[in-house]
């Protein structure tokens, strides 16, 4: 999950961006990222699915983008 790409992505971020964003009119903070996610707690609580049991296999951004550390 590197949403949103604008952001995490070094090339196309280009210094542009600051977590949290707006982009396109979106607007990309803690509950957005979470309202994102929540297709993954629903398919997990339907299947019963225990927390230790969910591998989130890629998280990532750019290392020096601007609000890296309230992004992550």
């Amino acid at each position: 999950m590197c949403e949103p790409y604008e952001y995490t992505n070094y090339k196309h971020n280009k210094n542009k961006y600051s977590y949290p964003i707006a982009i396109e009119g979106i607007s990309w903070n803690k509950q957005s990222l979470e309202e994102y996610m929540i297709e993954v707690c629903k398919f997990q609580t339907k299947h019963k699915i225990p927390n230790n049991k969910i591998l989130v296999g890629e998280f990532g951004c750019f290392r020096k983008q601007k609000g890296i550390e309230k992004y992550f």
